[in-house]
């Protein structure tokens, strides 16, 4: 999926309420930010899946990893694991690399 291109960057206080109110795009996918934690947002298809970001930079390279789908977690729980995630990253630790070692 694209995002779209030149689209402006919605920032949000990510909350429950805040990502049931964000509006599907009509093609790709659209990511609001949260205001407060910088790296964490919020992934809308147009298919209307919402899924938890974190962007993060380890080794000069920009990552994005998944977090998890909205319902399986809600925003404030999810805003605790990308505090987390990023406590890791600042130590050197990747999130999707992590990740993957367990499958």
């Amino acid at each position: 999926m694209k995002a779209r291109k030149n689209a402006p960057k919605l920032l949000v206080n990510i909350s429950n309420k805040a990502v049931e109110r964000i509006k599907p795009p009509d093609g790709g996918y659209i990511i609001a930010w949260d205001r407060q934690l910088k790296g964490f947002g919020i992934r809308v298809t147009a298919a209307g899946v919402r899924s938890f970001v974190l962007n993060y930079r380890i080794g000069g390279k920009e990552r994005r990893a998944t977090i998890a789908r909205f319902g399986v977690l809600s925003a404030d729980e999810a805003r605790e694991i990308a505090v987390e995630w990023l406590g890791g990253v600042r130590k050197g630790r990747d999130p999707i690399k992590e990740r993957e070692a367990y499958k």
